[in-house]
């Protein structure tokens, strides 16, 4: 089993590929990847907007090659991801937004809140 770069790749729990993590045991810090002392994993998973991304990338990449001819169809056209976590936004209420409006009538931005309170917008 070999890397991108043609080095032999990591067997599981063994350090990181990138070796980082024998750097960091070496210099007496705590390892970061599954390659801990004693062998733990650490649990830590790419984010939902991280595999999103990264589908929209493949599923691109994917369809270049449909378009090339490279493969008959794409196999991540059709993939629906399950979301874990969306944050649920309570709006303000009329009183709310003119408490506000009053409040930062002083503010450099105030033009700002005034229009995104109006056109229901929101940062982002």
């Amino acid at each position: 089993m070999h890397n991108i770069a043609g080095s032999p790749a990591s067997l599981p729990g063994d350090d990181c590929a990138q070796g980082k993590d024998a750097g960091r045991l070496s210099a007496g810090q705590q390892a970061r990847c599954c390659a801990r002392r004693p062998r733990s994993c650490c649990q830590q998973v790419p984010s939902d907007g991280t595999i999103r991304h990264l589908h929209r990338m493949i599923r691109a990449a994917l369809q270049d090659a449909v378009i090339d001819g490279l493969i008959p169809d794409n196999p991540a056209r059709n993939l629906r991801l399950a979301h874990r976590y969306r944050p649920r936004f309570t709006p303000l209420t009329g009183a709310e937004a003119k408490l506000l409006l009053k409040t930062a009538k002083s503010d450099r931005l105030y033009a700002l809140y005034a229009v995104a309170l109006a056109l229901g917008l929101r940062r982002g």
